[in-house]
C-alpha cells in the first residue's frame, strides 16, 4: 500500500477580548481536524503561532478563565513562499453563570444529578466528569460556569430519577440564578448509572423511534481524538 504526505505549513492569528479592544494573551488555541489536534498560546499580543499544521478542514476553539470563549472553522491552505496562513481573528465572548435546582417530578429535590448544556451524558468514562458537566449538591442545586450566550437548554438526569431540561436566554457575562430543572422523564429502562472505559462520552437524544446515542465528550489527546470522533 501507500501511505501519502502532505506538507504542513505555519499557521498565525489573533486573539482579543471586549469586542476587540484588547488582547487576550495566555488564551487556549485549539485547532481540531481529522485525526489532527494542535494547540497553542496566544502571547500578551494576543498573538500565536502553530507550525505543523497540514491543509485541510479545521475547529478552532479558543477559551480563556477570565475573558470568554470563541470558536471559528477555518479551512487551511498552503501559502505562496511558505508564507504563514493566517487564521481571521477570533474574538472572545464573556461566558454566562447559570444556578439552579433539579426537582423530581413531585418537586423534591434530586442531590447527585448530573447537569450540563445541551445533552447530559447518559454513560460516563470512569475517572473525573467530562468537562461541562457539573453534580447537584446536596440540596438538589448546581452551578455551571462558562456558558456561551444565546439561547441554551440546559439538561440533567439522575439515574433510577429521570430525565428533564430546561431553557434560558444569556447574555455575555449573565449570571442567571433559580433555574429549575424537573425530571419529568422516565429514567433509562434498566435504571444503571453505565459507566465504561472508554475515550468518549455518551448521550442521548430523542429520535423519531426512540432514543439516539450521540457522541457528547471525547477525551483530549485520546485515540479517539486522533481517530477524528468528534
Amino acid at each position: 500500500g501507500r501511505l501519502g504526505l502532505r506538507r504542513a505549513t505555519a499557521v498565525t492569528g489573533r486573539v482579543t477580548a471586549v469586542r476587540g479592544r484588547q488582547p487576550a494573551p495566555g488564551a487556549r488555541v485549539v485547532f481540531r481536524g481529522e485525526g489532527v489536534r494542535r494547540e497553542a498560546r496566544a502571547d500578551l499580543n494576543g498573538e500565536y503561532r502553530l507550525g505543523d499544521v497540514p491543509p485541510g478542514a479545521f475547529t478552532v476553539s479558543v477559551e480563556h478563565p477570565e475573558l470568554g470563549r470563541g470558536s471559528l472553522e477555518v479551512t487551511v491552505t498552503r501559502r505562496e513562499r511558505d508564507r504563514p496562513f493566517e487564521v481571521p481573528t477570533i474574538d472572545l465572548v464573556e461566558a454566562a453563570v447559570v444556578r439552579g435546582r433539579v426537582l423530581d417530578a413531585a418537586g423534591e429535590a434530586v442531590p447527585g444529578a448530573r447537569v450540563a448544556v445541551g445533552v447530559v451524558p447518559a454513560y460516563l468514562p470512569q475517572g473525573a466528569l467530562p468537562q461541562g458537566v457539573v453534580v447537584t449538591d446536596g440540596a438538589g442545586e448546581f452551578v455551571r460556569e462558562g456558558v456561551e450566550a444565546g439561547r441554551r437548554t440546559v439538561s440533567a438526569q439522575a439515574p433510577g430519577v429521570g430525565r428533564g431540561s430546561a431553557t434560558v436566554v444569556l447574555g455575555a457575562g449573565d449570571e442567571h440564578r433559580d433555574l429549575v430543572i424537573r425530571l419529568t422523564e422516565p429514567p433509562a429502562e434498566d435504571g444503571h448509572d453505565w459507566r465504561g472505559g472508554i475515550a468518549v462520552t455518551l448521550g442521548e437524544r430523542d429520535g423519531r423511534r426512540g432514543p439516539v446515542v450521540v457522541l457528547v465528550h471525547v477525551a483530549e489527546g485520546s485515540e479517539a481524538e486522533r481517530a477524528g470522533l468528534q
